[in-house]
């Protein structure tokens, strides 16, 4: 399983586009996934426990829901206890995190000259360039501070997006270390992981 996580604007659909492309041509039945924004009975620890899958590419996850929440008035559901209780049963599911990120002068461009679609639900450019900053944060500092709370972050690639060159050699290296960190794993016989990796696995 496979989180992308970022900013809007910074990739993250592309991405995991890309990853699950080179996944699938190796073999292995992983499907694109997108978390839209959660709506009010949205469980922040059942729920995230309920949609974890080995054979999953995410579109955000649980980090954004920290990042963004963050940066509004809206209480975060996810407490740190939750926070890591996720991220615990994420990692035994063969979780590997890839956080993206680029500019804010870049992503003010990329803001400025999309154009809006029907039923688009754009964040203001100030609130995108704070869950950037954020996710920067959570990069250089293994942790983010909220109200108060502090989340222990873990990752596995950074990339910075900022120019897209060399995106497709970034997506096979990164699909190169998920299998090289989970292969023991999967041959140890895990709980969900053979099937999904097992018999592909070298």
């Amino acid at each position: 399983m496979l989180l992308v996580e970022g900013a809007d604007y910074t990739g993250k659909t592309t991405f995991c586009r890309a990853l699950t492309e080179r996944l699938q041509s190796r073999g292995f039945p992983h499907t694109p996934q997108h978390l839209s924004k959660p709506g009010p009975d949205f469980d922040y620890y059942r729920d995230y426990l309920a949609l974890l899958s080995p054979a999953h590419v995410w579109d955000r996850f649980h980090l954004s829901g920290v990042a963004y929440r963050r940066h509004d008035d809206h209480p975060c559901s996810l407490s740190p206890l939750k926070f890591q209780l996720v991220e615990a049963e994420f990692r035994r599911r063969c979780g590997f995190t890839v956080i993206l990120w680029c500019t804010n002068g870049e992503l003010a461009r990329r803001v400025a000259s999309r154009e809006s679609q029907p039923g688009d639900t754009i964040h203001p450019l100030e609130r995108i360039v704070h869950v950037n900053d954020t996710f920067e944060e959570m990069v250089e500092e293994g942790k983010v501070d909220m109200r108060g709370s502090v989340y222990r972050v873990d990752y596995d690639a950074f990339i910075d997006t900022t120019a897209f060159q060399a995106m497709d050699e970034r997506a096979t290296m990164v699909v190169e270390h998920y299998l090289e960190k989970y292969s023991e794993f999967a041959r140890m016989g895990f709980p969900g992981l053979g099937g999904v990796m097992g018999s592909s696995l070298p």
